[in-house]
């Protein structure tokens, strides 16, 4: 079998097969509501603020998942992890 890296960089779309493209496409919107149902809770609340507080002065910034508040993407990742664990 080949590198496992140039076979996710050479899939395209069209390879893959159209149910497991719905699955996907389910499966994200499940995380999609989890992270809404869970972006209130104090440990969202607090990974949130952290995130900002350690990871917010970077120069590559992008908003947190359902917060709109910029932090390096390392940063996002793991408030976003944190929110939909």
């Amino acid at each position: 079998m080949s590198d496992p890296i140039d076979f996710i960089l050479g899939l395209k779309v069209e390879q893959i097969p159209d149910k497991t493209l719905e699955f996907a496409r389910r499966c994200l919107l499940d995380l999609i509501g989890v992270a809404a149902a869970g972006v209130n809770t104090q440990l969202s609340i607090a990974i949130r603020h952290h995130a900002r507080q350690q990871f917010g002065s970077s120069n590559h910034r992008v908003a947190m998942l359902f917060d709109g508040r910029s932090v390096s993407p390392a940063g996002a990742a793991l408030a976003g992890g944190m929110m939909i664990d």
